[in-house]
């Protein structure tokens, strides 16, 4: 007897900022992922608050954990309109939000990306009781 396959259900997209709207609450998704986001200038305010609000955000919303790249500092060239993050900067960032951050800067010589999980609990042997 052949198996049917159950049709997932159909995607959600939204347009809206998460600082700015109270649509999501605490835990809406599983995770909360930002590609490209924090990569050009804004002239009005501080990037590293910006990034620190919106990474907050996400981190609030998200049930299992966040993925945000950046474009690294370690560049022989910078855009004057670009931001380029540090990712020691990141990273400690990422840590007073979870004891469980991944920084990887090995994929692409011009970027890096961050994983913040959410589960951060460990045994008395020091290993993290869940890993995704």
């Amino acid at each position: 007897m052949k198996r049917q396959k159950k049709n997932p259900p159909p995607p959600h997209f939204f347009l809206l900022d998460i600082i700015e709207s109270n649509y999501f609450g605490a835990n809406s998704f599983d995770y909360v992922i930002s590609s490209g986001v924090f990569n050009a200038k804004i002239e009005s305010k501080s990037m590293i608050e910006h990034i620190k609000e919106y990474i907050t955000k996400m981190f609030e919303i998200s049930k299992k954990g966040v993925s945000v790249d950046f474009m690294t500092e370690y560049v022989d060239f910078k855009n004057e309109i670009a931001h380029h993050t540090s990712p020691e900067w990141a990273f400690s960032f990422a840590k007073t939000l979870s004891k469980r951050v991944c920084l990887r800067h090995d994929y692409f010589p011009f970027e890096f990306c961050l994983y913040i999980y959410k589960n951060d609990s460990f045994t008395k042997n020091t290993i993290f009781t869940e890993v995704d």
